[in-house]
């Protein structure tokens, strides 16, 4: 794990998006971040927007928002690196803009070399839940 936080702290995790180059399809390390977090900048924002306006809504990832809007948070998120999601968005368009943003990223957020590890924790937790429902006495 240490390996990752070198990483993240690194110059290179800071990277600002050089002129003309797009956000939406760049990879993970060339998109500019939250330094405090590590996390790409546009991810941060995007999650704070539904925190603040979506949690009571049903079906944030669920139901797709208005493809126009969306095609122009993109645009602007392409041109400037921001969007001002208040004046542009619902909370669908919003999430969908993160759906797009995940889905067109040129490699997997998780790496298939970790798949397995992955795989491994969510059957040890499944076990764990099994043992805890198993100990509810109906």
């Amino acid at each position: 794990m240490g390996k990752v936080k070198k990483f993240m702290s690194s110059p290179l995790s800071r990277k600002k998006l050089s002129p003309g180059a797009k956000l939406f399809g760049a990879p993970l390390e060339a998109v500019p971040r939250v330094t405090d977090l590590s996390i790409p900048s546009i991810v941060k924002k995007v999650v704070d927007f539904i925190t603040m306006h979506g949690i009571g809504h049903e079906g944030i990832f669920r139901v797709n928002g208005n493809t126009k809007v969306v095609e122009k948070m993109k645009t602007s998120f392409d041109k400037t690196g921001d969007a001002n999601l208040e004046e542009f968005g619902d909370v669908f368009s919003v999430a969908s803009l993160l759906k797009m943003y995940l889905r067109e990223l040129p490699d997997a957020v998780i790496p298939e070399s970790l798949h397995s590890q992955f795989v491994a924790v969510q059957e040890g937790m499944e076990h764990i839940r099994k043992d805890i429902v198993c100990k509810i006495q109906i």
